[in-house]
């Protein structure tokens, strides 16, 4: 059987033709991040997203152990710190509430004081 020779620029043109895949979703559908039930638009996110994994995960076999770990490790710690993030500001909100109630103070208030 003949072996076929992969080029690593092929997996760069799968890289850009899922951001071109999710360019077009959010220009179609804007930036809003509501919740839909609209399967146009989440089959486009999916692919979207799929072909830009697969193109990320393809170009690293040829790339050096490091920049794998890199590639891999990276998007852990930002998806991890953004949790993290967002559970601070829950809890935030919840220790407000707590306060304001607690003070007698009208949560309206309370709530508009703390998006400000």
């Amino acid at each position: 059987m003949q072996e076929i020779p992969v080029n690593p620029l092929g997996f760069i043109a799968i890289v850009i033709l899922g951001c071109a895949v999710l360019w077009s979703a959010s220009l179609i559908y804007g930036r809003r991040r509501d919740v839909t039930d609209d399967l146009v638009k989440r089959t486009l996110n999916f692919i979207g997203w799929i072909l830009l994994l697969m193109g990320v995960l393809g170009a690293n076999c040829f790339a050096p152990p490091p920049v794998v770990l890199g590639v891999v490790i990276v998007p852990v710690i930002i998806v991890i710190a953004v949790f993290r993030f967002r559970r601070s500001e829950r809890h935030a909100l919840i220790n407000l509430l707590a306060i304001a109630s607690e003070r007698e103070i009208p949560l309206p208030q309370a709530l508009r004081a703390y998006a400000s």
